[in-house]
């Protein structure tokens, strides 16, 4: 899976079209110097990506920039 070009931005969620398949997903984007916020962060990512329910996110994927101290959180 590759991101293609950010189409919008709003406050810590992008929306990005996804270059294999034209679906759009929303990217959840936490920042932070602290190791515990993106540990939390990515737990959630495992929770989520467990549960197949139509009324909750489904998560695709995550990325984590370790020089920008950012979590990219690809969902539905």
């Amino acid at each position: 899976m590759s991101i293609g070009s950010e189409k919008s931005v709003e406050e810590n969620e992008s929306m990005f079209d996804i270059d294999e398949d034209e679906q759009k997903y929303a990217v959840k984007i936490v920042r932070s110097p602290e190791h515990e916020i993106t540990e939390m962060a990515y737990d959630e990512f495992k929770l989520l990506k467990t549960i197949d329910h139509p009324n909750i996110v489904k998560m695709h994927d995550a990325f984590y920039n370790e020089s920008k101290q950012t979590m990219f959180l690809v969902m539905d």
